[in-house]
């Protein structure tokens, strides 16, 4: 888990506010962290890094003549992709990292490799005057937005305890959230908890630049659909967004079926889940560092767990959380590690422990979810 953060526009070239930014990134990732101006683009970016691979290869932001990044998430088809760019002409990757990958896709495809891209993220672009935003196709890593009421700037953060340590950005609760809140357990559309902030859309990139007279020019679309008329979400719509958008050079193609694939026959069903998911576990798995796996007792949990110790070269740590010793997903996640051979781990967590840990978990996701107030409810109850 990382943490991406920044600013374009009116405060981009304050370190005092980035440097506020990436202080409250910090518990995202204890391997790194930065910031950046980039003058021309009147962009601040900030990251903190958690490595997986290459822990001095993939520092954050990264920055090569005139393109930056800060990137949070991970790109399982990575290796390949590297690759496949080197074929098509692109110069040889220096680092094994998926930072470079990024890095190196976008200028030979720009927004074109977002549908190349395997994986989770989160990320910010700066090339040459423009900013650019994208998300994975499923919103898996969180990318928060907060616009100035001016027009003048724009604050994007993987938390919202990020963006609120710039003191323009309001605190106050936005009533509507909440009343979705508690009818269906998420927000409709994309508002977020505070007034005035938003997600970025899953699968959507948003460009923005600096306008001649300081206020923003902005264009949102869907990449997922290939083509797609221009959001103007700004006081001034650019032009169509793929105008000039054609991939730089020979696209790499993805070398596996598309995962939407449908299946009608039950049976090829599980029979293309068997053949694909120890390859999916693989790609999960690969980093620098070891890797664990949290056991519930359940049938998915422990089919993952089995693959993992399958492919792992070392040692497989288990992780299960319970409020009770004798709680049955807690003797089945025993049994299956024992099964399994991992090194298993075990935390009883009572009650006020989870009492008490509910603002951070709020803080960290950026709106309360309803397993976890299930969990609360029901830890409630058998106390």
């Amino acid at each position: 888990m990382c943490g991406i953060a920044g600013i374009i526009g009116e405060g981009a070239a304050q370190p005092e506010t980035l440097a506020r930014m990436l202080a409250a990134l910090a518990h995202r990732g204890p391997d790194g962290a930065g910031q950046l101006h980039l003058a021309r683009a009147r962009v601040g970016l900030t990251a903190s890094r958690l490595a997986l691979l290459d822990d001095d290869g993939g520092a954050q932001p990264w920055r090569e003549a005139d393109l930056a990044l800060v990137f949070n998430g991970e790109l399982y088809n990575h290796p390949a992709l590297a690759e496949a760019l080197t074929r098509a002409g692109c110069r040889p990757p220096r680092t094994r990292c998926d930072t470079e990958t990024l890095a190196r896709g976008w200028r030979a495809l720009g927004s074109s490799l977002w549908g190349q891209l395997d994986g989770m993220f989160a990320a910010a672009i700066v090339d040459g005057d423009e900013l650019i935003l994208a998300r994975d196709p499923h919103g898996q890593k969180p990318l928060f937005l907060w616009r100035s009421p001016q027009g003048d700037a724009l604050l994007f953060a993987s938390e919202i305890a990020t963006l609120v340590a710039d003191p323009r950005v309001p605190r106050a609760l936005d009533p509507q959230v909440l009343v979705e809140l508690g009818a269906l357990g998420f927000p409709l559309g994309d508002d977020a908890l505070l007034a005035g902030l938003r997600s970025l859309p899953a699968g959507h990139e948003l460009r923005v630049r600096v306008g001649a007279d300081g206020r923003l020019q902005s264009r949102l679309w869907d990449y997922r659909l290939g083509s797609a008329s221009p959001r103007c979400v700004g006081a001034v719509e650019l032009p169509h967004p793929l105008a000039g958008l054609a991939p730089r050079g020979d696209t790499p193609r993805r070398d596996t079926p598309r995962r939407d694939t449908p299946h009608r026959d039950p049976r090829a069903a599980v029979d293309a889940l068997v053949a694909r998911l120890p390859g999916i576990v693989a790609d999960h798995a690969r980093a620098d560092h070891p890797v664990g796996i949290f056991l519930s007792g359940g049938l998915d949990s422990g089919l993952l767990a089995a693959l993992l110790a399958e492919q792992a070269e070392g040692e497989v740590h288990s992780f299960t959380l319970a409020d009770d010793p004798a709680h049955p997903d807690l003797l089945a996640a025993r049994a299956l590690a024992e099964a399994i051979g991992t090194h298993h781990h075990e935390r009883i967590v009572d009650v006020d422990e989870l009492v008490a840990a509910w603002p951070l978990t709020v803080a960290a996701q950026g709106l309360p979810t309803m397993p976890t107030l299930a969990e609360l409810g029901g830890a409630w109850a058998r106390r």
